[in-house]
């Protein structure tokens, strides 16, 4: 029973790295991220197919803006995007969305849908655009590429 039991853990830990071709978290320190603190990601994709990119955030309660405006540039292959973004952070009935878990809030904004990405090294700059030079309650920025 131990061996069956250590085999499905095996399995689950090592399907993990399935689910996703890249995911990186980016931490701000003192949960701010300043103006010139331009996040940059670089990954390799190893099969051209079709793939999602999606932001990964997560903020803490009292996060005050509504939407998180962000310039997204994305070179590798034959691909390069360079584009502004908003992020939804607060929805229009004044609740935040994505997932909370106590003062913790996770939002996942696919930033390239069905994109076509062939084999190669990929980067991806994020800088944020908001009128304040420094935001405040910021946790980390991710970027994850999943293969559809």
């Amino acid at each position: 029973m131990k061996y069956l039991y250590a085999l499905s853990l095996l399995l689950v830990v090592s399907s993990c790295g399935l689910l996703w071709e890249y995911r990186s978290l980016h931490e701000f320190e003192d949960y701010t991220w300043a103006k010139n603190d331009v996040q940059r990601f670089e990954f390799e994709i190893q099969e051209e197919g079709l793939y999602d990119v999606t932001l990964l955030l997560r903020h803490v309660y009292g996060f005050p803006f509504s939407q998180l405006d962000l310039s997204l540039q994305m070179n590798g292959g034959v691909l390069s995007v360079d584009r502004n973004i908003a992020v939804p952070i607060i929805g229009s009935d004044k609740k935040y969305l994505g997932r909370g878990s106590g003062d913790l809030w996770d939002v996942d904004y696919i930033v390239l849908d069905n994109q076509n990405l062939t084999p190669g090294t990929y980067t991806i700059t994020v800088a944020h655009l908001m009128s304040q030079e420094d935001l405040k309650l910021l946790m980390q920025l991710g970027i994850m590429v999943k293969a559809k």
